[in-house]
């Protein structure tokens, strides 16, 4: 079988968010699994592997009444092949071409899959930003050359808030009028590929009813309720290589699920004092993540001023985002700088260091689809403490034989407020349930390899489908 999967971000050549990681992680899994794979992104001008790129081919492409010069670069990372995409356009940094800008970059992945010499099965695409792609299959290169007329798609929504919506003057651009990418009067991308892709899959069991809802729908439920019969949950998962307690060489000590105390203590005392905090001995909460609405920062404002200025924790914060966000962080810092550390931007080494000394890790979403940083904080024995739903909702646990940490269900700051006292109070107590969440945790199952062979399965059904 023979993929061809397409992303705006790949770790580690471009990061804003969780797709960057799964779009490393599951083409190589499946490679690993016996397909033939090959990653397709654009490439942007802050790209700082591209001086050891080889081109692979140069072409002309006719788009609208503009002829678009288009390189085309290889380069094998890890044992896995890219191709990058690269023209005036992709490489525009303006936000106000940012429709030109991906809607090129699905009329150059399909103008070279005719040059790869591949017989390709499916184009498996990711989110928005390539999610035109079934749509030009259709009205541009279908109609008039055969090798594409059994390529099937999948489209897999990571985050359905993120849609690409443009104003209908755009539609000059396009090979002819549509109704299936219009919502609400623009333009959307994300829509497009909702109603045009064989087959389309969210990456969580939970969040996949969620998004039929119109609280979760982003007024795209109507169009998934229409393909619901085409839309499957996939639970995304982590590389435990990557991210191992066991074997990383970052930490100050490793540790396991029977040394787990220690090794985190360590750990920690290290972290603090590397960072000049002070109290090692109080509990450590982190946030590390997209800072944006969606994760539930306003709902923790006003429960973590009131722990920090009677001096009970320490919070490290690690992410970019909304400005607002930045902002209140920076601020927090400023204001308690000994009980407070905010790491601006991604970075594996701070991060793996953060999981191993947190106690605590804070993601109290309003929505979040599938989520990866809890489930690695889980393994680094970190205890989430998160809204049930989405991804959350499927492997966090309050109750039960497999609690794994701390839930509550509605977005409301009182709950958020409650649970959170309750896991400083078994904290403080020294409660023995919590190290029973602990090992629970440790022991997260979310494997890159269970995830491929979902992925595996559903591409099956999207090339039987008629």
């Amino acid at each position: 079988m023979t993929i061809i999967f397409v992303s705006s971000e790949v770790y580690p050549f471009q990061k804003h968010g969780g797709l960057a990681d799964i779009s490393a992680s599951l083409p190589k899994t499946l490679t690993q699994k016996g397909l033939k794979v090959k990653s397709i992104l654009p490439l942007y001008e802050d790209d700082t592997f591209q001086d050891d790129y080889q081109l692979f081919k140069k072409k002309t492409i006719q788009f609208g009444q503009e002829s678009i010069e288009t390189e085309y670069y290889t380069y094998t990372f890890e044992d896995h092949e890219y191709l990058f995409v690269k023209n005036s356009l992709l490489s525009s940094l303006d936000p106000n071409e940012t429709f030109l800008t991906y809607l090129m970059f699905n009329v150059s992945v399909l103008s070279i899959l005719k040059d790869l010499d591949m017989s390709i099965n499916i184009i498996h695409i990711n989110d928005w930003h390539t999610a035109f792609i079934p749509f030009l299959l259709d009205a541009m290169f279908r109609p008039v050359d055969p090798f594409y007329e059994n390529i099937k798609t999948l489209l897999t929504i990571h985050n359905l808030e993120r849609q690409g919506q443009f104003d209908r003057s755009y539609e000059t651009y396009l090979p002819y009028k549509n109704f299936t990418y219009i919502l609400n009067g623009h333009i959307n991308f994300l829509k497009t590929g909702i109603m045009r892709a064989n087959y389309i899959n969210t990456v969580s069991k939970t969040y996949k009813q969620e998004i039929l809802l119109r609280f979760y729908g982003f007024d795209l439920d109507s169009a998934l309720k229409a393909r619901q019969d085409h839309l499957e949950g996939i639970l995304n998962g982590f590389d435990h290589h990557l991210y191992d307690p066991t074997t990383s060489s970052t930490l100050s000590i490793n540790y396991d699920i029977d040394t787990y105390e220690d090794g985190k203590s360590i750990n920690k005392k290290a972290l603090i004092e590397s960072l000049d905090l002070e109290d090692a001995s109080l509990p450590l909460m982190l946030f590390n993540g997209r800072l944006g609405r969606q994760k539930g920062i306003d709902l923790m404002k006003s429960t973590l001023e009131d722990t920090l200025l009677n001096e009970n924790m320490n919070l490290i914060v690690v992410g970019e985002g909304d400005s607002k966000y930045e902002s209140y962080f920076k601020e927090l810092e400023r204001k308690y700088p000994k009980h407070v550390h905010f790491h601006e931007g991604f970075n594996k080494t701070f991060s793996e260091k953060a999981y191993a000394a947190s106690d605590f890790f804070l993601l109290p979403s309003l929505f979040e689809p599938s989520g990866l940083n809890h489930l690695i904080a889980m393994r680094y024995g970190s205890l989430p403490i998160v809204r049930a739903t989405g991804g959350l909702k499927d492997t966090v646990f309050n109750e039960g034989p497999n609690q794994n940490g701390f839930t509550f269900v509605n977005y409301d700051e009182e709950e958020f407020h409650d649970v959170f006292l309750e896991a400083l109070r078994m904290y403080y107590d020294k409660d023995p349930l919590l190290e029973e969440k602990i090992k629970h945790a440790m022991q997260v199952t979310s494997h890159l390899e269970d995830m491929a062979d979902s992925y595996i399965s559903l591409y099956q059904k999207v090339l039987e489908d008629e």
